[in-house]
C-alpha cells in the first residue's frame, strides 16, 4: 500500500484498538512468517492488550506489554 492507505488504516483503527485484547490469532499465509513457527507467533500475541497505534512510514506499530507487532 502507498503511505496515504497506510495513515488511512491507522486513522481507522485509532478509535477502537487500544485497550482492546486479542482473542484468537489467524495466520492465512505461513509463507509470511519466513520459516518461524506459527504456533510461536499465535502464543506471543494471545492475550495481549494493544496499547496505541503509530505509523513509521509504510509501517504500523502496535505496541503491547509483550513487544510490538509491526505490519
Amino acid at each position: 500500500p502507498e503511505l496515504p492507505e497506510v495513515e488511512t488504516v491507522r486513522r481507522s483503527l485509532l478509535d477502537h484498538l487500544p485497550g482492546r485484547t486479542i482473542a484468537a490469532v489467524e495466520i492465512r499465509d505461513p509463507y509470511v512468517l519466513r520459516g518461524q513457527p506459527v504456533e510461536r507467533l499465535q502464543e506471543a500475541l494471545l492475550g495481549q492488550t494493544f496499547e496505541r497505534l503509530e505509523r513509521h512510514g509504510k509501517l504500523l506499530y502496535f505496541p503491547m506489554r509483550g513487544g510490538s507487532l509491526i505490519v
